[in-house]
């Protein structure tokens, strides 16, 4: 039984999943981080003798230490189409998301902030990448990042604006 854990365990790591990375900031600049992890119903019906729940649960393993000492809120995401986590956690300014979020490190080099009045500047320097032997990452194959603001954007490097997301 342990071998196949290690097997199927490798075969996440290897495979790589999908990301939805999104972040809600609020007038008062507490910040809501939400991490969707998925994958799809094609790659669990590999494991055709264990539940969509079990196979979730195994590769979620080895973070829930992490996840549980650093507060997060953890929630089963399974539907037809695919399976995975919810990973959220509130902050109560942007200075404890950035010095406290343990996603940051997935998508950028270094996160800094500023707040000038009614201006806020937050920078992230770096880039997501996807390498299986970078063991400070989850490999991934698609991510979407989405940072949801209450104020006017002056300026911004998205691929895509939708509103004030």
């Amino acid at each position: 039984m342990k071998k196949y854990i290690l097997i199927l365990f490798i075969i996440f790591l290897c495979c790589g999943c999908g990301v939805k990375y999104n972040i809600s900031i609020d007038e008062k600049l507490k910040i809501e981080e939400k991490v969707s992890v998925t994958e799809s119903a094609e790659f669990y019906s590999e494991y055709e003798k264990s539940s969509v729940g079990r196979v979730v649960s195994i590769i979620l393993a080895p973070y829930l230490d992490t996840l549980n000492d650093n507060n997060y809120t953890i929630t089963n995401s399974i539907t037809s189409t695919s399976g995975g986590v919810v990973i959220s956690k509130n902050y109560n300014s942007i200075d404890d998301y950035v010095n406290n979020t343990i996603f940051k490190s997935q998508f950028t080099d270094d996160l800094n902030y500023s707040v000038d009045g009614n201006k806020v500047t937050i920078v992230a320097d770096g880039n997501f990448s996807y390498a299986e032997q970078d063991q400070s990452r989850i490999p991934v194959d698609k991510a979407s990042i989405s940072i949801k603001l209450p104020f006017k954007v002056l300026e911004h490097n998205a691929d895509e604006v939708d509103g004030d997301t």
